[in-house]
């Protein structure tokens, strides 16, 4: 882990600092020579490279926060197809060129019992990964289904798949596959949405071909209706 964890931080850590550095040096240099807009476009690079070296910190800080124990579980009764959809559409409202999301709400509502905070986080997670991983324009699927015991959460990208091998891993901090080549990330993700899946009760498996797709379903107890 502790290799891992060093290949992921000089990889994720290196590039977008030396992306800051180069530009701050620039905007040193010509600050006053350059149009505004010229200077505005480099200070949003900056922006988002920061933003993402935040995310990578605020990872870390959650994974070893759910690790010991200390992450704050506050449950409730909640309709998750209202969840996925507020989720969704936070998603699809930010600027991406990422695929985009069918998920059609079922006419009833799907009640859980779980922390709203955490089961976003855990959607999120998943629905970001299925877009960020199709590299061609097809949606990515939503689906709720419901049984007598628990509400199964399936998310189905058509992209570039996870090796059997990799597949083995997928859930082991800071492992990434083999086929990621350069699409950013850190191997945390799946580590962290299998920890809090588990603090419901629930469980989370993964089917995937290379070059097909990937489903990732969640399965949580049911609350009742009423």
């Amino acid at each position: 882990m502790k290799s891992r964890f060093v290949a992921m931080a000089a990889h994720e850590f290196r590039n977008p600092l030396s992306v800051i550095l180069a530009n701050v040096e620039l905007l040193q240099q010509m600050w006053r020579r350059q149009p505004p807009e010229i200077v505005d476009r480099r200070l949003a690079v900056i922006e988002a490279q920061v933003t993402g070296l935040n995310e990578i910190v605020r990872s870390l800080l959650e994974l070893s926060r759910i690790q010991s124990g200390a992450v704050a579980f506050r449950p409730v009764r909640l309709n998750l197809a209202e969840l996925c959809r507020d989720v969704i559409r936070q998603l699809q409202l930010a600027p991406s060129d990422a695929p985009s999301v069918c998920y059609e709400p079922p006419p009833a509502p799907v009640w859980v019992q779980g922390d709203p905070v955490l089961l976003q986080r855990i959607i999120h997670n998943i629905i970001a990964n299925a877009r960020k991983y199709t590299l061609n324009a097809m949606p990515v699927e939503v689906t709720l289904a419901t049984t007598a015991a628990d509400v199964q959460l399936s998310v189905t990208d058509h992209g570039i798949g996870i090796e059997p091998s990799d597949l083995r891993q997928i859930f082991e901090p800071f492992h990434r596959g083999a086929n990621v080549q350069d699409i950013p990330g850190t191997g945390l993700g799946m580590a962290i949405v299998k920890q809090l899946i588990e603090l419901h009760q629930g469980r989370i498996r993964i089917e995937s071909e290379v070059g097909v797709g990937t489903t990732v379903t969640l399965e949580l107890p049911a609350a009742s209706a009423a």
